[in-house]
């Protein structure tokens, strides 16, 4: 699964220069964020009339047929299994109508025994060259989820929300979780954002092994309320 995630310090130029971004107006809470955690807001890229845009939206995808409080949820949405998005009830219409890229450099996965688990960031080797060893920017300088996304309306107000695609992990990230993210290389951002695409599902691949990295990381990031760059400072 992908429970938490981080976006570093993405500015909103390098959003736009990535992704192609049409809009000129940033998000007004974009910032800094190192623990995006479920119900959290996030960026999120997501096709309109005009073409690519951004807008927060919150983690756990709340369908458009949901009326009810937020509260009264009784499933979680965090994440969509890549396997079968195109058949399932609550996310094959977003999957068909509304794909998304979900920015990040990087995620967390937690290894051990209740008590006493290991918090591990995972990324990218260029994003992991970048943030750990003092390498050069990436480029681009984020990762991208693929994501579905949807709107409610819940207590008269509209409700943007999105889940993050897994599959199978790869050897490597095997030995921390039996799920994975869904990594899209960049070549791949157009066309799994193109609404006629064809056959978006064959461009969920599991992410090479060979490409990967991952650390160590304090235990203070499981705690959902911690902040800051130091949470994906290597513990060791």
């Amino acid at each position: 699964m992908c429970g938490r995630f981080a976006v570093g310090k993405i500015t909103w130029a390098e959003y736009q220069r990535w992704l192609k971004l049409v809009s000129a107006n940033a998000p007004s809470n974009l910032q800094p964020r190192f623990n995006i955690a479920p119900t959290d807001t996030a960026p999120v890229a997501f096709q309109s009339g005009e073409g690519l845009q951004m807008r927060e939206m919150r983690f756990g995808l709340v369908p458009s047929w949901w009326k009810k409080p937020l509260k009264e949820m009784r499933f979680y949405t965090i994440n969509a299994r890549a396997e079968t998005v195109q058949e399932s009830k609550l996310y094959q219409k977003a999957f068909r109508n509304q794909r998304a890229l979900i920015p990040a450099i990087g995620f967390y996965e937690w290894t051990g025994a209740k008590g006493d688990k290991q918090p591990w960031f995972i990324t990218t080797k260029p994003i992991a060259h970048m943030l750990r060893d003092g390498g050069p920017a990436a480029e681009p300088p984020f990762l991208c989820f693929a994501g579905i996304w949807d709107e409610a309306i819940v207590d008269g107000e509209p409700v943007l929300s999105f889940s993050i695609l897994t599959g199978e992990p790869n050897n490597k990230i095997a030995q921390l979780h039996n799920r994975m993210p869904i990594i899209l290389p960049p070549e791949k951002w157009e066309t799994w954002m193109n609404p006629t695409t064809p056959d978006p599902a064959s461009l969920l691949k599991i992410y090479p092994a060979e490409d990967m990295d991952y650390w160590p990381v304090p235990n203070t990031v499981s705690n959902p309320r911690s902040e800051g760059e130091v949470l994906i400072v290597t513990s060791t």
